[in-house]
């Protein structure tokens, strides 16, 4: 939660070469799932866009296309050929984050 504090709208990628290879990809991907799930992150979807080459055309830079999450959509049935995944904090995480671990020393 720290590395996206400072970092807001890590991808994955990101966070797992923060993090140092102590954790493998699926269980970043899952930890990361958990925490937008637990309202201590949220997502946004960015479509990869593979960029037609043409030497006449006339290059304008595209917006990318930005999409929320759903409520039914699992972040780990993302595409990752297609789609990055950056998250971002939200507001009060340091207060549902602080909560959550309380909740996790109580088990």
């Amino acid at each position: 939660v720290a590395l996206l504090i400072k970092f807001p709208g890590c991808t994955e990628a990101a966070v797992l070469a923060g993090v140092e290879g102590v954790l493998p990809l699926q269980q970043v991907r899952l930890l990361l799932a958990d925490l937008v799930q637990e309202e201590v992150l949220y997502a946004r979807i960015v479509l990869l866009k593979a960029e037609k080459v043409d030497l006449f055309a006339i290059r304008r830079p595209a917006a990318p296309q930005i999409y929320v999450p759903s409520d039914d959509l699992s972040l780990l049935h993302v595409d990752r050929q297609r789609y990055a995944v950056h998250y971002f904090p939200t507001p009060d995480c340091i207060v549902k984050y602080g909560q959550l671990a309380q909740e996790i020393d109580r088990v």
